[in-house]
């Protein structure tokens, strides 16, 4: 059901490395899925808890229904990735906002959220799609309103 005017209805295809605060980082969960989670961070020493050790994004896609007069939004991330591992879990970075929903290879996800650390746990028959060298799709729905966030190295995201 989408309410807001459509003028308001904004489409974003972007590519790494960042979409709106959504980012690929290693899980800590397993649930009949094979492998082990990514490494967490990628040791930047500017971002070091982004990034990801355990795939590499390929593609952003967002889908945002804004209204600025509620100063709320609904979106839908679609992340397409490809793993560098076996992976039984992984995380993505969202502040602020509420999760609607995830899919792993458009089955659900199991969520767990820890702060800005949101841990998707595939679907056991999902598994073949997490093996090294394969390509598999992450879903997220989510809304809220937006807050600012300051970067370590002082600019404003979000």
């Amino acid at each position: 059901m989408n309410h807001l005017h459509p003028a308001r209805r904004r489409t974003a295809h972007l590519v790494p490395p960042l979409a709106l605060a959504l980012a690929l980082l290693g899980g800590g969960c397993t649930g009949g899925v094979e492998g082990t989670p990514g490494a967490v961070g990628l040791r930047d020493p500017y971002f070091p808890g982004l990034g990801n050790g355990g795939y590499d994004v390929t593609h952003y896609g967002l889908e945002l229904d804004v209204d600025p007069a509620a100063d709320h939004l609904r979106g839908t991330a679609t992340i397409t990735a490809r793993a560098t591992q076996d992976l039984s879990a992984f995380h993505l970075d969202l502040a602020g906002l509420d999760v609607d929903g995830a899919t792993v290879e458009g089955r659900p996800a199991a969520v767990n959220r820890a702060g800005k650390e949101l841990t998707l746990r595939p679907a056991a028959d999902a598994e073949d799609r997490l093996r090294k060298g394969r390509t598999f799709t992450a879903v997220v729905r989510y809304s809220g309103s937006p807050e600012t966030i300051t970067d370590p190295d002082g600019s404003k995201e979000g």
